[in-house]
């Protein structure tokens, strides 16, 4: 294991609220997600005030630190999309009809993966590695390991977003290039689909597999969402 995954801790948690004795964790990924959201939507001249509902409305957050700080999230919503709330949710606004028919066809059985964030310490150059890239694999196993069959993913192309997860990530094209309005300023935008046989394609081809499972070692489980080995044997929750 190279040294800098041992600094590594990943915190599956409610997105809700905290855990008791893991408030601090809850606390410090929230302050990330918030700096780095601000962050973008002045760089792109969104003036409206950010509200804390892309954090908390989820079911899950899955949030990484290296040597005790919050390097960034991935935010988990579960369901069906045959009925019931998540087809209507507003995540979904920025998806056409062709689109959310094409993921239905996977699976109904989906989880949204969702909120991305690196911390603006974070992000840049000459870090250890690559952070956004560590914090996608890390989204990538947390769907390997869920109950759900699909997942659903809406790339910022503007970030580049998809050089990290995109189609060379094992991504399902649904829609290419989207323009997405977000808050009067329009983006352009891949809507995506993952499939766990894909993901696992993904990790052989780049030779990953062996740091993924290094990786995975460093789960702190606090969420009363399922994490699964193989897909069978449920994975011991943190007390």
């Amino acid at each position: 294991m190279e040294r800098w995954i041992q600094d590594l801790k990943y915190v599956l948690m409610p997105a809700g609220g905290p855990v008791p004795g893991h408030e601090n964790e809850y606390e410090a990924a929230y302050k990330c997600w918030r700096d780095a959201w601000v962050k973008f939507r002045m760089e792109i001249g969104v003036k409206e005030k950010l509200h804390s509902d892309g954090f908390v409305v989820a079911d899950e957050i899955g949030a990484l630190f290296y040597q005790g700080e919050c390097v960034g999230l991935s935010a988990f919503t579960y369901g069906t999309l045959n009925k019931g709330p998540m087809p209507d949710l507003s995540w979904f606004q920025g998806w056409t009809p062709e689109a959310l028919e094409g993921l239905r066809k996977i699976s109904s059985n989906a989880m949204i993966g969702s909120q991305f964030t690196v911390g603006p310490k974070f992000t840049g150059k000459n870090h250890i590695v690559r952070w956004k890239e560590i914090i996608f694999l890390y989204t990538f196993m947390r769907f390997e390991s869920s109950k759900a069959d699909v997942m659903a993913g809406h790339l910022n192309l503007t970030r580049k977003v998809d050089e990290a997860c995109g189609e060379e990530f094992g991504a399902t094209i649904l829609d290419r290039n989207h323009p997405f309005n977000y808050y009067g300023v329009e983006l352009a935008a891949q809507l995506v689909a993952y499939q766990k046989e894909n993901v696992s394609l993904m990790k052989e081809k780049k030779n990953i597999t062996s740091m993924c499972d290094d990786l995975w070692s460093k789960l702190i489980h606090i969420s009363e969402y399922p994490v699964n080995v193989n897909n069978t044997i449920p994975f011991k929750k943190a007390a």
